[in-house]
C-alpha cells in the first residue's frame, strides 16, 4: 500500500475559508446565545432583587450593577414601574363566592371518586365472569 494518496498527505490539513467562516459565525452565534443567557440571569436577579429575594451576595452584585451599568438601571427603573403598576391595578370582583366555587370543585371531585369506584368495580366485575367462564363446561 503506498502513501501517496490523499488520504494519508497530512500537508493538505488546511481548514477551507468556507468551513472557517461557518465556524466564526457559529462561534458567534453562540457568543450571542450567551449574552442572552446572562441577560435573562440578570433580569431574573434584578426581578428578585425587586422582591426581597436575594442573597446578601446577589444584592452587593445588583448593586454593583445599578452603580455602574446605565442598562441595568434603565432595565432596574422598567421593572420598578411595572411592579408598581401591578400594585396599584385594581382587583377584579369575583363572579361568584369563593364558598361556592370550593363547593363546586368538591362536588367534582366526588363525581371522579364514584367514576374510580364504578370502574374499578365492572372491571373486577369482569373479572370474575371471566374467571366463573373458564372454570363452568360449557356444554
Amino acid at each position: 500500500m503506498t502513501t501517496d494518496s490523499q488520504f494519508y498527505d497530512r500537508s493538505r490539513l488546511q481548514i477551507p475559508q468556507d468551513l472557517a467562516d461557518g465556524m466564526a459565525k457559529h462561534t458567534n452565534e453562540s457568543t450571542g446565545a450567551m449574552d442572552d443567557m446572562v441577560k435573562r440571569d440578570r433580569f431574573e436577579l434584578l426581578s428578585a432583587y425587586l422582591d426581597g429575594e436575594v442573597t446578601a451576595a446577589e444584592r452587593r452584585q445588583v448593586e454593583e450593577w445599578l452603580a455602574n451599568d446605565a442598562s441595568v438601571k434603565c432595565l432596574y427603573a422598567r421593572l420598578l414601574k411595572l411592579r408598581q403598576g401591578l400594585q396599584t391595578m385594581p382587583v377584579p370582583a369575583a363572579e361568584q363566592p369563593i364558598e361556592k366555587t370550593v363547593q363546586q370543585v368538591m362536588a367534582r371531585l366526588r363525581r371522579r371518586s364514584q367514576l374510580a369506584w364504578a370502574f374499578g368495580g365492572a372491571a373486577v366485575a369482569a373479572c370474575v365472569i371471566g374467571s366463573l367462564s373458564g372454570i363452568i363446561p360449557s356444554g
